[in-house]
């Protein structure tokens, strides 16, 4: 919305709203790629940890002689709809920690405008 020096509440409200609109759009993106991509991502980012090959394993092995051969890991859903409520909720929270620089700038963007010089150049 455009800078003014004044805004009536309303303004304000609506500009408000479509910051929110945008953060959630942004969200709903990336949380529904993390959702077509889990078991990718799963594999890399968790399970690669498991393994002996992993770099920090390495180091304890080679360091302090503490070598670890297996980890063994063993998914098990104690509800009927407890793997979907885990991807839908790695998904969500995916989604919030990746857009975190674009809520960010949405929330900084909400709130400049309102900011006097002084303030303004203290936030820099």
């Amino acid at each position: 919305m455009e800078e003014q020096g004044n805004m009536p509440f309303l303004n304000h409200l609506e500009e408000l709203r479509w910051r929110l609109v945008r953060a959630a759009i942004a969200i709903l993106i990336v949380g529904t790629a993390i959702w077509f991509y889990q078991e990718t991502i799963i594999n890399v980012v968790f399970l690669s940890m498991a393994k002996k090959e992993f770099i920090t394993f390495q180091i304890m092995c080679k360091y302090f002689g503490i070598c670890i051969t297996e980890i063994p890991i063993k998914f098990q859903s104690m509800t009927v709809s407890g793997q979907f409520s885990y991807a839908l909720m790695m998904s969500f929270l995916g989604g919030i920690v990746l857009t975190f620089p674009y809520l960010f700038y949405q929330i900084w963007a909400f709130v400049k405008p309102g900011l006097k010089f002084k303030e303004k150049n203290l936030a820099r």
